[in-house]
């Protein structure tokens, strides 16, 4: 097929090694594959009583002497009105402006309705040292049999609340269960409601290297596990 003659049936890579710079941890794949790679983030679980509570993925790490990005985590992660999140990462999309950051993640409005929100940050300019400003969007209902009726998204409303969903899994990738975790955040006014890098808290991570090529496939880093303090 036309642009894809150099499709590598190989499976994909599972397991990358990393490499500490001290800077961060390189990648170690070979060039061929980096000029496939279009998307590069970092997936984190945190260690909870009820099994390993999947924290989504966000484009995290600097690059390497070759330009290619690298895996880091720092003590910080998207919080909602104070509240830790499940935040997913989309693609970074360039514009004139500078790079747009977005992502999404679950909850459920009202104590009942499992809705998708979707965060988006203003244009960062490339060497910026400002900190990114995010807001939500609005919302999406999950499973909703008339979603291809709606036109946009949905804006939440003062009064509105929110309690956000994670999913947990046993040491051997099970998904153990869906459930909320957190207070709930209330909205005080309408779409006001603030989106924060916060800290996690004392807590055990796990974290890996996500990487998606351009025929959409995921390849996975080695998976490594940190201790953090208050």
């Amino acid at each position: 097929m036309k642009g894809f003659e150099n499709y590598d049936t190989a499976d994909a890579f599972i397991d990358i090694p990393l490499k500490d710079t001290g800077a961060g941890y390189q990648i170690e794949l070979p060039d061929k594959v980096w000029k496939t790679v279009i998307d590069c983030q970092v997936g984190v679980y945190m260690r909870t009583g009820e099994g390993r509570m999947y924290l989504g993925s966000d484009h995290i790490g600097s690059i390497d002497q070759k330009g290619n990005p690298m895996v880091a985590l720092e003590n910080s992660w998207p919080h909602i009105g104070g509240e830790l999140i499940c935040y997913n990462a989309h693609q970074a999309r360039e514009t004139e402006e500078g790079t747009v950051f977005s992502g999404r993640t679950r909850a459920l409005l009202n104590g009942k309705t499992e809705i998708e929100l979707f965060i988006e940050c203003d244009p960062v300019k490339e060497a910026s040292d400002q900190p990114m400003e995010a807001y939500i969007l609005g919302y999406e209902y999950v499973n909703d049999p008339l979603s291809f009726m709606a036109k946009g998204l949905y804006p939440l409303q003062a009064g509105d609340t929110l309690q956000f969903l994670f999913d947990f899994y046993d040491d051997e990738g099970k998904l153990v269960k869906t459930d909320t975790y957190g207070k709930k955040v209330r909205v005080l006014r309408d779409s006001s409601v603030s989106v924060k890098d916060g800290p996690f808290g004392e807590c055990d991570l796990q974290f890996g290297g996500m990487l998606t090529d351009i025929y959409q496939r995921t390849f996975l880093t080695e998976t490594l596990e940190t201790h953090v303090e208050k």
